[in-house]
């Protein structure tokens, strides 16, 4: 591979991997906040009766 085109690669993968680090971080925290727990552990079944929903 030339060395220009080696250096190219080695820096666009840089930033690439820069700008998917912390959106994937965002996202496994986010997302288990937002929902309340881990996507696929069991939701409890019991409702809350004090709730109104308007």
């Amino acid at each position: 591979m030339n060395t220009d085109l080696r250096n190219f690669v080695v820096a666009y993968l840089r930033v690439v991997a820069m700008a998917l680090i912390p959106m994937a971080a965002t996202a496994f925290l986010s997302i288990p906040y937002s929902l309340g727990g881990m996507p696929g552990d069991p939701t409890s079944t019991e409702q809350d009766s004090n709730r109104h929903m308007t």
